[in-house]
């Protein structure tokens, strides 16, 4: 990975039907946002600014709807987002 964006990442991970794209879950301190995402295989990290905690776990992208994502949080439940 090419940046550190807290002091503590929770996990990588990958869209099933998207290649080159990750996203990336901080959380312990995250600066400015809890969930990144990469569309060019880790080279580089943009922030999703929609997502509104600063402590994310796992990312799971809907079987059914590859462009909507679900992030469990840590202290605030689950966040439904779409792709951007």
């Amino acid at each position: 990975m090419a940046t550190k964006q807290g002091p503590e990442h929770m996990g990588v991970y990958p869209h099933p039907s998207r290649p080159g794209w990750m996203f990336l879950t901080v959380i312990e301190g995250a600066p400015e946002h809890g969930l990144y995402l990469s569309r060019d295989g880790g080279v580089t990290f943009n922030p999703v600014k929609e997502f509104p905690f600063l402590n994310a776990m796992r990312v799971v992208v809907d079987p059914k709807d590859q462009k909507t994502i679900y992030v469990t949080t840590f202290g605030g439940s689950v966040w439904k987002g779409k792709e951007r």
